[in-house]
């Protein structure tokens, strides 16, 4: 028994006599390792199987490690080579284990063993004309053509030639030792086998990078970071540099980045593609997003219902594909890329109505998308015999994802409200006490400065996001869905208000007549779950004026998370992690496929630019379709109105915590004097908060206190960052008209990206191979088809939300804009 990274080759018993016959009975597979008639074959059949496995050299089952999964069957044939030291080998994998690298890691194993425990001198194997797939695997690995047979076999109506193929042990030894060169020049874990039981190494001494290796991946990272800001200032959508820059420098075009440091830069890009995720969660209005749910839910039913009804039309009508290619294009097609469609929304934006239509939107085709990823592999086993689809594969994704989209915000209310009660716990036992801190108000203390500190909101964003990845991934939704809630989670619990200079809430402090009745005015529209670089989407009422005198202290909401986001993670997602998740994107898109494909029967065909084209323009208006439930769908007034109500009867625990931070801030400022040889400021202090005033006659920096200046650098920094992007009235964000909602909510869901390539490489099986089971072939133009699709759209969806964008800049700029509710701040 030998095993490898994921497989285990074994002997075979008679419990896999089923699986075998299979494999022989397979449509997919018959035509390319028998010469004979391609016919049903039965049990006795068996017979036959059994004796070519005892007059192999060799022979193994091959079967998934962790899942004990039947793979395939590989063999060493041919007795009679043993004088000449040549293995002759054979290998056949069933077609739902395809595209896996299932093949390549059998076929490197089976090498490795014929050379160095076999004492062979040379590999050697046969390949029918037509097995595209198999010859690129073939080349990969190293195997030269050294001859062939014209027109030897007979195979779907027409004669195919015979490919000889060979690989000698000094190429191969060559072979192994660049790659081992290569991986440790990139300072990658390698693994080199050593004997038959695969023993690996993985120490890896520390040397000097190659210095070409090292050149190419600072011009790449320069590249990314330049075209990123270039397109930018072009065309409104930064993304697009980095993405048509991994397409020509990836292995596909330039081969500027090696595939094994394209892996690398995949798995930093996820990372850029969380962090996208998770600060969509900070920044989003809750209220807004939950008073347009069933708006959401009508615009992700479209966008995935029209994109897999219109390729059927299309592909099975006028292109001829089968009726499962057709449901696989679509499936692919369905999504929308997530981090497009928020790399393209700033935090603003995000707050309007369309934002979070477009948000919720794009969240729930990516748990559609991973419903679809389970289903596409289902559909390629039964098509070739397999189990088929599985019921949990498709109930289990929706059931995980009701359960955390239930449980986060029970979560986020229970902890917000012990963190509520430890802050008034601790103001509590300072009144008590008068000027001497207990224990409890001490610690009580520390924790709000503990809270207000952005690495500890740092720590605490790290291990909520953590947290919320690894339990949606391993509990079977998508890992994107977790980091959306882990954002939302923290920016519901830690959105305090502050005690800045801000006017959005006031607390009056009456005059020395009568010094201990403070009045509250809380705002009308401010809710605790909002993000705290962005205002109200609604003015003040008339009824709060701006502060005439030092007697107001004024609030201002802030979201400390968010603080802590675009303080520490801000400067490098922007400018690094960003940048690498789109040029992976573009890095992963096989270009070479895209004009010149292999066809049923043999031969090439360049028809698939047209066809690609014409299906990514329909795929285009498929999701364009999405924006018109904007112009149909009625405002949520009603849930406004009722979001108003649960505003003002939450006014007076609101005010309650605003005068806790208020006395608490104070107390550390009159501490902090008396410290410094400043005189009686904490039992003046104390005696004047147990009173319930304020100490009128203490200087103003004292009063704002010196423990408030972290907290309004941060209040600061995250209205920088707003300004930045707001091009608002007076600071506030607006909601577009309903046409230009439409038009950039069916715009941005154009876009596909990660999640379309991801169901497209998993049904590629199905899209290369569906006419097999009617004797024609393989055809690789269903899935060229496919990519063109995913790549126009992902382009165009760009392209179009970045020039919406900024023409609305443009005409505000230029003042033509409405101010009158049709204004639109990003």
């Amino acid at each position: 028994m030998f095993t490898t990274a994921r497989l285990r080759l074994r002997g075979s018993t008679p419990n896999d006599a089923d699986n075998l016959l299979a494999l022989y009975n397979d449509p997919r597979v018959a035509p390319w390792i028998t010469e004979g008639y391609i016919v049903p074959k039965h049990a006795s059949y068996l017979e036959t199987i059994n004796a070519f496995i005892a007059s192999c050299v060799l022979s193994c089952v091959v079967e998934e490690l962790e899942s004990g999964e039947f793979v395939g069957l590989c063999s060493f044939v041919g007795q009679g080579e043993a004088k000449n030291r040549n293995a002759i080998m054979c290998i056949a994998l069933l077609p739902r284990h395809w595209s896996k690298g299932y093949g390549a890691e059998v076929m490197g194993f089976l090498i490795d063993y014929a050379f160095h425990d076999m004492g062979m001198h040379r590999v050697s194997l046969t390949v029918f004309e037509g097995n595209e797939r198999a010859m690129a695997l073939y080349r990969r690995l190293g195997f030269v053509e050294e001859g062939r047979h014209r027109k030897i076999v007979w195979m779907n109506g027409g004669w195919k030639d015979t490919y000889y193929m060979g690989i000698l042990e000094d190429e191969w030894r060559e072979r192994k030792q660049r790659q081992a060169e290569a991986e440790q020049t990139l300072s990658l874990t390698t693994t080199t086998t050593t004997n038959a039981n695969n023993t690996t190494d993985t120490e890896i001494p520390y040397e000097p990078p190659f210095l070409p290796v090292l050149l190419s991946l600072a011009a790449y990272l320069y590249l990314l970071s330049t075209t990123n800001a270039l397109s930018e200032s072009i065309t409104n959508a930064p993304l697009l540099g980095p993405l048509l820059t991994g397409i020509l420098l990836g292995p596909s075009v330039a081969g500027l980045i090696t595939p094994a440091l394209q892996e690398s830069l995949i798995a930093l890009g996820y990372i850029g593609l969380l962090l996208i995720v998770f600060e969509a969660g900070l920044s989003t209005h809750l209220p807004l997003l939950f008073a347009n749910a069933g708006l959401s839910c009508a615009a992700a039913l479209t966008g995935i219902l029209v994109p897999i009804a219109l390729s059927m039309a299309l592909l099975k009508s006028a292109y001829g594909y089968t009726s499962l290619q057709s449901f696989a294009a679509g499936a692919a097609l369905c999504s929308t890329s997530l981090g497009t469609t928020l790399a393209l929304l700033t935090p603003p934006l995000r707050r309007t109505r369309v934002g979070s239509v477009l948000m919720a939107a794009a969240l729930l085709d990516d748990i559609v998308g991973l419903v679809i990823a389970g289903i596409i592999p289902g559909l390629a086993g039964a098509e070739a015999g397999g189990e088929g689809v599985k019921w949990e594969t498709i109930v289990r994704p929706i059931l995980v994802s009701i359960a955390f989209g239930a449980g986060t915000p029970a979560l986020a209310w229970i902890v917000r409200k012990s963190v509520l009660y430890l802050m008034s716990s601790a103001e509590r036992a300072h009144g008590q006490l008068g000027a001497h801190l207990s224990t409890s108000a001490r610690i009580g203390r520390r924790v709000l400065d503990l809270i207000q500190d952005t690495r500890t909101q740092l720590f605490l964003t790290v291990l909520a996001l953590s947290a919320f990845v690894a339990g949606t991934k391993y509990a079977g939704t998508s890992e994107l869905f977790g980091a959306y809630l882990a954002g939302a989670l923290l920016a519901y619990i830690f959105t305090f208000e502050s005690l800045g200079d801000a006017t959005t809430t006031r607390v009056e402090v009456n005059d020395a007549e009568s010094p201990k009745s403070p009045s509250v005015s809380p705002v009308s529209d401010l809710s605790e779950t909002t993000a705290a670089h962005a205002p109200s989407s609604s003015p003040p009422p008339s009824d709060i004026h701006e502060p005439e005198s030092n007697h107001y202290i004024s609030h201002e909401p802030i979201n400390l998370p968010f603080a802590a986001f675009t303080a520490h993670l801000q400067p490098i997602l922007a400018p690094l992690l960003g940048p690498i998740f789109f040029a992976s994107i573009g890095a992963a898109i096989p270009v070479g496929s895209l004009f010149t494909i292999h066809i049923a029967g043999g031969g090439v065909s360049h028809a698939v630019v047209w066809k690609g084209l014409v299906y990514a323009l329909l795929m285009v208006l498929a999701k364009m379709v999405v924006g018109v439930w904007m112009l149909v769908w009625p405002a949520p007034r009603g849930r406004a109105g009722h979001g108003r109500k649960r505003e003002r009867a939450r006014s007076s625990w609101l005010t309650s915590i605003r005068a806790v931070w208020d006395k608490m801030k104070k107390l550390r400022s009159k501490c902090s004097e008396s410290e410094n040889g400043l005189g009686y400021g904490c039992a003046r202090e104390a005696s004047t908060v147990e009173e319930g005033g304020v100490c009128e006659h203490s200087p103003d920096t004292a009063k704002r206190g010196r423990a408030s200046t972290a907290l309004e650098t941060r209040r600061t920094a995250g209205s920088e960052h707003h300004d930045e992007h707001d091009l608002g009235d007076g600071g506030h964000v607006h909601e577009p008209s309903p046409r230009r909602a439409a038009a950039l909510l069916g715009l941005a869901m154009v876009a596909r990206g990660e999640i379309a390539l991801i169901v497209a490489q998993l049904a590629r099986p199905l899209l290369v191979d569906g006419r097999l089971g009617l004797g024609l072939g393989g055809d690789e133009e269903p899935y060229a088809v496919v990519i063109w699709a995913i790549v126009v759209s992902t382009f165009g969806g760009a392209v179009g939300v970045g020039m919406l964008l900024g023409s609305w800049r443009r005409r505000r700029r230029d003042g033509g804009e409405e101010v009158s509710g049709v204004g639109f701040g990003i």
